[in-house]
């Protein structure tokens, strides 16, 4: 019950001092952070890191709404991995189009 009470309270703060500007998603802008921070040693070393403490602390026995929320943040730390390869695929995919379509236009 306390728990739940302390839990409530700081989410409320953290709430009320993060705030987010929804109308200003810039997908482009994202897309090249994603693009430049994919092969950046930083990322990956926080990448492994990460995920290396996670799946350490699922190997002890864990309550299921710890477990859970375990699970949550690894299944977001890949899926942000997921979305940065995307995003160099996307970006060498197009670029090499555009290499095409200029050696097209030059024959």
């Amino acid at each position: 019950m306390i728990k739940k009470i302390i839990i409530g309270i700081l989410i409320r703060l953290l709430d009320s001092s993060y705030r987010i500007d929804y109308k200003q998603i810039d997908r482009q802008a994202m897309e090249d952070w994603c693009f430049r921070s994919f092969d950046d040693k930083g990322w990956r070393s926080y990448l492994a890191y990460t995920d290396m403490q996670i799946l350490k602390s699922l190997s002890f026995g864990k309550p299921t709404d710890e477990y859970m929320a375990l699970i949550g943040g690894r299944l977001r730390l890949l899926l942000l991995h997921d979305e940065m390869h995307k995003a160099v695929e996307m970006k060498k995919s197009r670029s090499e189009k555009e290499k095409a379509k200029a050696e097209k236009n030059t024959k």
